[in-house]
């Protein structure tokens, strides 16, 4: 397993029971975008901000961890429609299981299709890094180094970085 695991995630926690349970009020899904005149969810412009940090996020541990490409692994088809394109013009391009992908762009490709809810998979890089997702952004990152810089430009950047072992291991290699 490696050794430096963290979470990444848009919420503070600051606003987390003694059990960890988040008790702020956010939006934790793609599906709350606002419709035209809805204040209380999300508006597209405000989702699209907070995905690109995580696709920085993971683009920058990978890139401080050393990893080139990255295999997904574990691939479940949720609302995934190969070659559509959704509301917000996310061109759903097709991956399968196994599929190596370049850190520096299919990586967020993929982080942009988990984050909305039409597939889910793990990113592994194998002895070197990771990125796991789980349910209302909560992410996983790990690495064999410590990626002080990532860490701390990913805070910069708006998200929240915790040391955290990822709850969606498979084995022991990764």
């Amino acid at each position: 397993m490696l050794q430096h695991q963290w979470r990444v995630t848009k919420y503070d926690p600051a606003m987390r029971t003694s059990g960890g349970h988040f008790i702020g009020k956010e939006w934790t899904e793609f599906g709350q975008l606002a419709a035209a005149g809805d204040e209380a969810l999300t508006k597209p412009e405000q989702y699209l901000q907070a995905e690109d940090r995580y696709v920085r996020a993971v683009e920058r541990f990978l890139s401080a961890s050393g990893v080139d490409e990255i295999t997904v692994e574990g691939l479940e088809l949720l609302s995934y429609k190969p070659n559509e394109t959704d509301t917000l013009g996310l061109r759903m391009a097709p991956f399968v299981e196994g599929q190596v992908l370049s850190a520096a762009g299919e990586a967020g490709q993929v982080c942009r299709l988990v984050l909305r809810n039409y597939l889910w998979c793990r990113l592994i890089a194998e002895n070197s890094g990771f990125v796991h997702f789980g349910w209302d952004y909560y992410m996983y990152i790990g690495s064999g180094r410590p990626c002080e810089n990532a860490v701390t430009r990913t805070i910069a950047d708006g998200l929240f970085v915790e040391p955290f072992t990822s709850p969606h291991h498979q084995n022991a290699e990764e």
